[in-house]
């Protein structure tokens, strides 16, 4: 007897022990894979952003020593650091990470804020390496046009000492015919 099998039940019973490994597998993690925080900075418009940021900064003004609030400087930096942030802050962002990880050391979030702390560092750190190289391209402009100067000015120099030599060699011509007709 010649054994056949369809192929839409091939693949259905493929896709069963596809899903059933799945399921086994995600029921022996310990974690969840995927961990959702409650997304804090959502906070909709740009001018959301700076009003927080003022509430947060009271916040932390009014209870400096409040010893279980260590969370305004977490959401502080990432709101000076947030993208849609007008004029974002990273030098402030990255001293509000490590403000965090000096009150809080033994954080859950530690890791998420190291990581996050040397981003915002490595942002700092090119935003300095780019102002010091617009500083150079200025100043190789600003030499730039003062070599342009002096080079319109050697042209010029260049042209009248043309000239000059031009008229000389004219004035040997008229001499030296002048001596020839003498003789």
């Amino acid at each position: 007897m010649i054994y056949s099998r369809n192929f839409r039940t091939g693949r259905f019973l493929y896709i069963l022990a596809l899903l059933s490994m799945t399921l086994m597998t995600n029921a022996c993690m310990k974690k969840p894979m995927f961990v959702c925080h409650p997304n804090y900075f959502d906070v909709g418009e740009k001018e959301g952003i700076g009003k927080e940021i003022i509430r947060l900064e009271k916040d932390i003004d009014q209870h400096p020593e409040n010893s279980g609030k260590y969370e305004p400087y977490f959401h502080l930096a990432l709101l000076y650091a947030h993208y849609t942030n007008p004029t974002p802050d990273y030098p402030r962002a990255l001293s509000m990470f490590e403000k965090f990880l000096v009150l809080d050391p033994d954080s859950l979030k530690k890791d998420e804020v190291l990581y996050m702390k040397a981003l915002v560092q490595e942002v700092v750190e090119t935003d300095k390496e780019r102002m010091r190289m617009a500083n150079k391209a200025a100043k190789h402009k600003q030499n730039n046009k003062i070599l342009r100067d002096r080079n319109a000015k050697l042209i010029v120099e260049n042209q009248k000492l043309q000239d000059a030599i031009e008229k000389l060699k004219l004035l040997e011509l008229m001499l030296e015919n002048k001596r020839l007709n003498l003789k």
